[in-house]
């Protein structure tokens, strides 16, 4: 099974959080009064079917942070790093690490902890993530 440090995996879920993707799902018009964040699957399916991102970085961004809610929250715990939303979320983390996130969607305690914790590691985490594509065969996509 593939194993990520705990350390590059609080680093991702900093990077991914640090945009406030609720915010942007209640700017953008997308949210609805009685789910809050599901209105992001609409951006979230075609990224994981296809990794194909979104023209717009913000809405990569909003994607990100709705693949780390799934993955950690919202149900996907038992995905194993084999699972096409998982590709999908390591992947964003390579296109969008090195980004700034506007000021109109930073989550300001992830910002801050994002530039004081990880930003000046961010080469030797996107290093690992890079590596960890380098997986052998296919494993389980869940665990059960």
């Amino acid at each position: 099974m593939l194993y990520f440090p705990d350390d590059i995996s609080d680093a991702m879920t900093v990077c991914a959080l640090r945009f406030d993707g609720y915010r942007y799902e209640e700017d953008s018009g997308l949210s609805t009064p009685d789910a809050t964040g599901a209105s992001l699957r609409g951006l979230i399916e075609p990224v994981v079917e296809t990794l194909v991102f979104h023209a717009d970085d913000n809405a990569n961004f909003a994607v990100f942070f709705g693949l780390q809610r799934y993955l950690h929250k919202w149900g996907g715990e038992y995905c194993t790093k084999y699972s096409e939303e998982h590709i999908a979320y390591d992947w964003l983390f390579l296109h969008l690490y090195r980004k700034d996130v506007p000021d109109a969607f930073r989550h300001s305690e992830y910002y801050i902890r994002w530039r004081r914790e990880y930003e000046e590691r961010q080469e030797e985490i996107a290093g690992f993530v890079r590596n960890s594509f380098r997986r052998r065969g296919r494993g389980a996509k869940i665990v059960i």
